[in-house]
Order: C-alpha cells, then sequence, then structure tokens
C-alpha cells in the first residue's frame, strides 16, 4: 500500500472581515482627557500633543475607517498595531472619567443595506483600543487565507500566527463587552469571538497537520493529528450552523463541516496505514471504506469550495481501496470487521492559545513622556460629591451586580490562567475607577491577586479601610498580610478588632493564640 503525496496540497483557510469606525471627533476630546489629567500642562506643550493626537486621527480616517481601500495588507497590520500601541499609551495618561468620550464602530459582519443601516456600538478610549485590536487579528487572518504556505518557513509562521491571534481574540472577549455604552454587536459577543478563537487554532492545528504529512511523518501520529483537526471542525460548525451564526458566516459554516468530514476521513486512511503494517489487513479495509465516505460526504457538503488538500485523498482513497479489497481477497483472506467494532481514534492536540502581551513594539511614542495618570483619593472624592443622586444609585447597583453575579471574579480567574500580575492590576485599577461608590470593595478585593506582593496589598487594604473603617474583611486580609509580613503587633490587633466586630469568626482565634504563643517563645 503506497503513501499519498501531499507536498503540493495547500489547506483553504478562512478569514473574518474587520469593524469600520463611525465618523466621531476624536482630537479635541482627547486633548481635554489630557488637559484635565495634567493640569501642569501649557498650551504650548498642549498644542504640541495636538499635533500628535491629529496624527493618530489620520492613521484613524485611513487605517480603521477606510481600510477597505488599503491594498496591502501588511501594511494594514503595520499601521494598525502602531495606532494600537498609541492609544494604550495614551490611555494611561488619562482619566477616564473626567470626559465621556463617545468612539462607534460598526458590527464587521453587518454590511446594512439601502433601506437599513449597519448596526453598531459605542464606547470609550478602552473600547477603540479593543475594536483594534479585534481589527488587527481579522487584517491578519485575512493575510494568511490570501498569501497561502508554499513552503516549512510559511507553514512554522502561520501556525505560530493563528495561535496569536486567538489569544488576541481572547483579550478583547475578556475586556470588550465592559467598555461599550451600548449593547455590543453581535460581533463582539463573547460566543462569536470565541467561535473566532476556535476557529484560528483549528486552523492552527490544520497546519501542523499539513507539515507533519509534508515531512513524512509516522502514520499514527498523523492519524491523531488529523482527528483532533476532524474533532476541532466538528465543535466548530455545529456552533456556526446556530440560526443566530448562520448569517455571519454562510460560508464559513459550510467549508468546516466539510473540513470535520474531510480530516476524519484523512485520519482513517492514515489508520489504514497503521493497520497494514500490523498485518490487520481486514480493519484497514473497514477503516478505508469509512474514510471514503468521510471524503464523499465532504466533497457533497462543499462541491463547490471543497478543501484543496484533501481533494487529493478522495481520489487516492477509492483507488487505494478497489486495490486493498483485491489483495485481501486473493492473498490474505482476512474478516473486514463492522466500522463499530473498531477501536475509536484519539486525538492529539498540539496547538494552543497564546496570551496576548498587550503591546506590539517595545517603541516609546510622543505620549510617553507624560507620567501615567494616577487619580487622588480627593478628585475621587470631588467627582463622588458631583453625582446625582440617579448616578450614585446607577454606578451602587452596577457594584452590586458584579459582586452578586461573580462576574469579576470570573473575568479575573481567567486573566489569571493566562496573563501576568500587571494584567491584573490593570483590572482593579479599571474598576476602582469605575465604581466609585464601591471602591473600598474593590481595593480589598484587589489584594487577593497580589499573590506575594504584599507591600502593594498593605497599601490598598489601608486605603479600602479608610474609606470604610467597618469592612471586616479587609481588616481580616490586613492581617493576614502582616502576618506575613512578621509585623506581629499589628497582626494581632487587627485579628482582635476582627474577633471584636464578628465573633462568629474561628480563625482568627487559631492565629491569636499562634501569634502570642509565638511571641512568648
Amino acid at each position: 500500500m503506497c503513501n499519498i503525496n501531499m507536498e503540493m496540497t495547500v489547506p483553504l483557510m478562512l478569514g473574518f472581515p474587520l469593524k469600520k469606525a463611525g465618523t466621531d471627533e476624536f482630537s479635541n476630546p482627547l486633548l481635554e482627557c489630557l488637559r484635565a489629567a495634567h493640569e501642569e500642562l501649557t498650551p504650548e506643550i498642549l498644542q504640541g500633543y495636538l499635533v500628535e493626537l491629529e496624527k493618530l486621527e489620520e492613521i484613524r480616517n485611513k487605517y480603521v475607517k477606510r481600510f477597505d481601500k488599503v491594498a496591502d495588507k501588511r501594511e494594514l497590520v503595520d499601521r494598525l498595531s502602531g495606532y494600537y500601541d498609541a492609544l494604550v499609551t495614551l490611555n494611561k495618561k488619562i482619566d477616564p472619567t473626567a470626559s465621556k468620550i463617545s468612539l462607534k464602530f460598526d458590527d464587521a459582519f453587518d454590511e446594512g443595506s439601502y433601506f437599513r443601516r449597519t448596526r453598531a456600538t459605542s464606547g470609550g478610549l478602552h473600547f477603540e483600543i479593543f475594536c483594534i485590536l479585534f481589527n488587527i487579528a481579522a487584517a491578519q487572518s485575512q493575510m494568511l487565507s490570501s498569501e497561502g504556505f508554499p513552503g516549512d518557513e510559511e507553514l512554522r509562521v502561520g501556525t505560530r500566527t493563528y495561535q496569536q491571534l486567538a489569544g488576541y481574540l481572547c483579550t478583547v472577549q475578556d475586556n470588550v463587552a465592559l467598555f461599550c455604552y451600548d449593547e455590543p454587536t453581535p460581533d463582539i459577543r463573547i460566543d462569536t469571538l470565541n467561535a473566532l478563537s476556535s476557529l484560528m487554532l483549528a486552523q492552527a492545528q490544520e497546519l501542523v497537520l499539513m507539515k507533519a504529512i509534508k515531512d513524512g511523518k509516522k502514520s499514527g501520529p498523523i492519524a491523531k493529528l488529523a482527528v483532533e483537526c476532524g474533532r476541532m471542525n466538528k465543535t466548530l460548525s455545529e456552533v456556526l450552523s446556530r440560526d443566530d451564526f448562520k448569517w455571519m458566516f454562510p460560508r464559513a459554516s459550510v467549508i468546516v463541516a466539510a473540513k470535520a468530514h474531510g480530516y476524519m476521513g484523512v485520519a482513517e486512511y492514515f489508520q489504514t496505514l497503521v493497520c497494514h503494517d500490523l498485518k490487520k489487513y481486514g480493519e484497514g479495509i473497514c477503516r478505508l471504506t469509512k474514510a471514503k465516505e468521510f471524503l464523499n460526504a465532504a466533497a457533497i457538503l462543499c462541491p463547490l469550495e471543497f478543501p484543496r488538500n484533501l481533494k487529493s485523498f478522495q481520489e487516492s482513497v477509492e483507488t487505494l481501496l478497489v486495490s486493498a479489497v483485491k489483495e485481501n481477497d486473493v492473498i490474505y483472506c482476512d474478516v473486514v470487521p463492522k466500522y463499530e467494532k473498531c477501536e475509536e481514534l484519539s486525538g492529539f492536540r498540539v496547538v494552543k492559545l497564546l496570551p496576548f502581551s498587550g503591546n506590539f513594539s517595545s517603541e516609546e511614542t510622543s505620549f510617553c513622556r507624560l507620567p501615567d495618570f494616577e487619580p487622588s483619593e480627593e478628585k475621587l472624592l470631588e467627582q463622588q460629591a458631583s453625582l446625582t443622586e440617579e448616578e450614585l444609585s446607577t454606578r451602587r447597583s452596577t457594584a452590586l451586580d458584579l459582586k452578586t453575579d461573580g462576574l469579576l471574579e470570573k473575568e479575573v480567574r481567567l486573566i489569571r490562567r493566562r496573563y501576568s500580575f500587571k494584567r491584573l492590576r490593570n483590572l482593579h485599577t479599571g474598576r476602582f475607577k469605575r465604581c466609585l461608590a464601591r471602591q473600598n470593595i474593590v481595593l480589598a478585593r484587589s489584594t487577593f491577586f497580589h499573590c506575594e506582593h504584599f507591600v502593594a496589598s498593605l497599601q490598598d487594604l489601608n486605603r479600602a479601610l479608610h474609606l470604610n473603617e467597618n469592612y471586616v474583611k479587609a481588616r481580616l486580609k490586613r492581617a493576614q498580610v502582616f502576618e506575613k509580613l512578621g509585623n506581629i503587633s499589628d497582626a494581632l490587633q487587627d485579628y482582635k478588632s476582627v474577633l471584636m466586630a464578628d465573633p462568629e469568626q474561628k480563625e482568627c482565634l487559631d492565629a491569636i493564640e499562634k501569634l502570642e504563643f509565638s511571641t512568648v517563645n
């Protein structure tokens, strides 16, 4: 039985569209934010920053509003990456609560019509940042789908890039909905972003399989890679075939379903080679028959866009099956079992989501010269005092919803698995700025995620207790931090205060006994 030469075949890869920005005022509102955050800036310096903001607005107009006019996708990705880094730096320099910037983005999948406008969502600078990250992922996915993978280096780079794109989309998924002023458009819903991330990972696995076949790896491992390709595409096709996804992915849903069947056929073919080596000729014929069924089903599902890298398998499997049956009838006379009696193939996934580092370049922008904005407690209290009763009630309700629903904890758990302490710190800083009415809770909760950063934890706990000295949980955590830092007297004092406020805290009794015993000895 001979191998199939897959060296010249190229997989059919899928991209997704970009979001188009609305015609919003950009530079002047951001200049006002800079002026409010840095009162020491002179008019001359502010004028210089206005020039820089106008340059950013030019990039926004060309590469975010009218990206469809840019023919070179690599240029588009490079420009968007630089724009993203500049926005991230700028965002650290301003107070997002000082001025409400409204930036609008259309739904990437909704082209609208003559009688109906495209759906859109607006948000602040944070929202713009994550929409740009979405567009970078979209532009790169389109670039990969159009350029192809002619050589080993292209396959290697493509595999890594798809895993990075999954990381970009996961970052957008974890953050973008938090900064929308309106209901998120369908393209940035959690389930949509999760589906796109899964698509990128499935295509990365596909490239690994192509490389393994091209390098002539052993049939057993190739079969496992192909099985995982089939299963990943099958899971994805079930999602894309839902009614709320069909209109977004009319072409992709069919191609992914065809790939799901096709790669299972590829897996059965390579498992047939394993059976031939083990002299299990009957099982080999059974699996080859199943491979033919899978590949024919893929061709029926997608006759016009049948994945190019599967077509050679379909043609060769039919020829091999005829010769294998003849050989078995004349030479081996092995019993051909039913497919249900054959051992189920196990998959092997080698790709994973690569976390986004937070920026694309280490080069400094003109905004790096400004110090990062750090809101003083006096200003925060002034802002809180300026809020109306209705605004206070709304913010209090939002904070309580975060606490009740566990949304904050869920987000932090996700980011904690994928990102660094710095990302966690930034997340809680954002919560602190937005939830003025519940700052003490936000501060106290942030200490749990400081890990071994006890000094930073202590600073947050002191601020939390300054805002609400009767906050028992914060005092208990501060006692635990004091204990870890070796400050026994302060730890004892806090433990005793907690016990007086809440006699049910039995862990305080144990801690007090242990600390008093250690001081005596």
